[in-house]
């Protein structure tokens, strides 16, 4: 009896936490830019150069719901419509052929993310959930008489 009851207050906490990390994930996927990386890999960084000189690196971490490295990237941080990139993957710069390359006055390759097209996926989503929410909000609101 005891076991039964365990095993319910384990099944409740483990649905809870599901539901915050999905809640979570869902925020950072409306809100931020989101950068992947699909291959094999122990760590995942990014180098976004600001300018020339300049530069700001992020960490991937391996998100066990999309089986994939994932970076999110808060629109605030952004000026321009591209940036030169270069992806370190286990200590290694180089670059993801997802994504266009340049080779740069320095002679190194570089990849070219283009943060309009990513802004626009980011306001598709929004809309799409805003549409759903709307759609949701009027059945909920009909009632039979």
């Amino acid at each position: 009896m005891q076991v039964k009851k365990v095993l319910i207050i384990q099944d409740y906490v483990r649905n809870h936490l599901l539901k915050v990390y999905m809640k979570k994930l869902l925020n950072l996927e409306r809100n931020h830019y989101k950068i992947t990386y699909p291959f094999k890999a122990k760590t995942v960084q990014i180098k976004i150069f600001l300018n020339q000189w300049e530069y700001r690196i992020f960490d991937f971490y391996h998100c066990k719901v999309q089986n994939l490295f994932v970076v999110y990237i808060d629109p605030l941080w952004f000026l321009k419509e591209r940036y030169r990139v270069q992806f370190i993957v286990d200590d290694c710069v180089t670059c993801d052929g997802s994504y266009p390359h340049i080779e740069f006055n320095d002679g190194n390759y570089y990849n070219v993310i283009d943060f309009c097209a990513l802004d626009s996926k980011l306001k598709k989503i929004n809309t799409i959930n805003e549409t759903q929410s709307t759609i949701h909000s009027d059945e909920d609101s009909f009632s039979y008489r």
